[in-house]
């Protein structure tokens, strides 16, 4: 497993859920954070598997 991919996926799941924090008023919630860093995790990741095919 290449661990770049994956890491800037992480990444922007992070990134994601502390612009949510800054314009939720510093209040920090669980539930919606999680499904936020998991979305953009995920579609981040696969989106990049997907660019990054080689074509036959």
């Amino acid at each position: 497993m290449k661990w770049k991919p994956f890491f800037y996926a992480v990444l922007a799941g992070i990134l994601a859920v502390f612009v949510v924090f800054l314009l939720n008023g510093f209040v920090f919630e669980w539930a919606p954070s999680i499904g936020i860093f998991l979305g953009i995790a995920m579609s981040q990741y696969y989106g990049q598997r997907l660019l990054n095919r080689k074509k036959i």
